[in-house]
This record gives C-alpha cells, sequence and structure tokens, in this order.
C-alpha cells in the first residue's frame, strides 16, 4: 500500500469515527460504486454520492462501536 493509499484510508476512518458525512464523501469520488458487507443480506449496490448517503443513513448506526486506529503499514 503506497503512503497515499494509507493516508486516504486513515483519513477516511476518522471521518466515519467522528460521524462526519461531508468529510467522509469530500474523499469519496462521485462515481464510487460498492457492496457494502454489512448491508450484503439486503442485496443492496451503492452508487455515487447518493448511494453513500443512504449507506451512511443504513449503516452508520451500526458502526458506533467500530473503531479503527491504524499504526503501520505492510506492503
Amino acid at each position: 500500500m503506497t503512503s497515499e493509499a494509507f493516508e486516504l484510508t486513515r483519513q477516511s476512518w476518522v471521518y466515519v469515527d467522528g460521524r462526519d458525512l461531508e468529510g467522509f464523501l469530500s474523499i469519496v469520488h462521485e462515481d464510487v460504486e460498492f457492496v457494502s458487507l454489512v448491508a450484503e443480506a439486503e442485496g443492496g449496490t451503492y452508487k455515487g454520492h447518493d448511494g453513500v448517503r443512504v449507506w451512511w443513513e443504513q449503516v452508520g448506526e451500526s458502526l458506533g462501536t467500530l473503531r479503527y486506529d491504524p499504526k503501520e503499514k505492510r506492503c
């Protein structure tokens, strides 16, 4: 993992931990498309910033106790 990718990953979790949707969206590409493993049972694919907002509302609360604090990267 490059230093840039590591920093982007670290920053994304800062936003998730802080429940900062707008900050999170600032680093997510507007054409993002993903399937959430948390919401996989529902069978939904999330597309674009609107999809991220839906995912955030549906799954965000379940992330309430999840914490992510990377200390190092390994390649």
